[in-house]
């Protein structure tokens, strides 16, 4: 990695404005002016940028979900309370799911990944207020997806 051109602020503010922009390509350059380990916010911008994008072009597959959760897993160990962090990481959990669902892997690993988004969801509603409205219809349709899984399959 090259000497960065900005300071951490300025690669932070410009990249979670490309991020609002829907302006992911940009929001990922900005952010990879810096190393991921230097702050929970580039960790953050970096996974949000590379997951909205693969979202938008359709090119989401079980690795770049893989690597989206490494990068949100270290945003949070980095600041541990970070809201959306949590919830975008639920999201992440709860895709990886569906591909672990859709290659036929074993049922614990799909579990063990819709487990990790329930609880990730229910951390960032008790976290933040504004995210109650956007889980709740989330946390109880995953809590039943789980249940159904294991009543299925025990």
């Amino acid at each position: 990695m090259t000497e960065p051109t900005k300071s951490l602020g300025e690669c932070v503010r410009d990249g979670m404005n490309y991020l609002e922009q829907g302006r992911f390509d940009e929001a990922l350059r900005e952010f990879r002016e810096r190393n991921p380990d230097e702050n929970s916010l580039i960790s953050y911008g970096i996974a949000t940028a590379f997951f909205r994008k693969a979202l938008k072009e359709g090119s989401l597959d079980l690795a770049a979900v893989n690597e989206v959760i490494m990068l949100y897993e270290k945003s949070l160990v980095q600041r541990d309370g970070e809201s959306s962090t949590y919830f975008m990481a639920a999201y992440a959990y709860e895709a990886r799911a569906g591909f672990l669902a859709a290659q036929n892997k074993s049922l614990p690993e799909v579990l063990a990944a819709l487990t990790k988004a329930h609880g990730y969801f229910e951390t960032s509603c008790r976290i933040s207020p504004h995210f109650r409205t956007l889980c709740g219809n989330v946390i109880p349709t995953l809590k039943e997806k789980i249940e159904e899984l294991r009543q299925h399959y025990s």
